[in-house]
């Protein structure tokens, strides 16, 4: 999932999909005005217990977890869902562990086969990279 930026601003798919992404602030993707992608994107959405463990979801895929500026999600952190729990179970699971003191919301991109969500996710990770993702992890260059 290779990306070309031209001077407007819209973000490529080498296969011709097109997603205007907007700009970046300190290297981190604003969604912004997003129109089509493989994945779309789903949110923002609330960033706590209630909200998380009162969704009705086990959807597989890849999470966004960050907070807003203006319209914009601020990644902080780009995750994968792949077991029976989904994106709703992993989101929990780090609630539980109550470490991301600046994290107020997140969103999502819903993926088909777990190589799909490893792949997209490890894209994500090196195109944002998020200041929460581990550093020395390999995600491809």
């Amino acid at each position: 999932m290779d990306y070309q930026n031209d001077k407007l601003g819209m973000t490529k798919w080498k296969d011709g999909i097109k997603v205007y992404v907007g700009e970046t602030l300190s290297g981190k993707l604003t969604f912004k005005n997003l129109t089509t992608m493989r994945n779309s994107y789903e949110g923002h959405y609330s960033y706590d217990k209630d909200v998380v463990g009162n969704w009705n979801a086990t959807a597989m895929g890849v999470y966004y977890c960050g907070y807003i500026d203006g319209n914009n999600l601020i990644v902080h952190y780009v995750g994968r869902a792949t077991s029976d729990e989904g994106i709703r179970g992993r989101l929990l699971q780090h609630l539980s562990e109550d470490k991301w003191q600046d994290v107020s919301h997140f969103g999502y991109s819903v993926c088909t086969t777990s190589r799909e969500a490893e792949d997209f996710e490890a894209s994500e990770i090196l195109r944002l990279k998020p200041k929460y993702n581990m550093q020395g992890k390999s995600y491809g260059s």
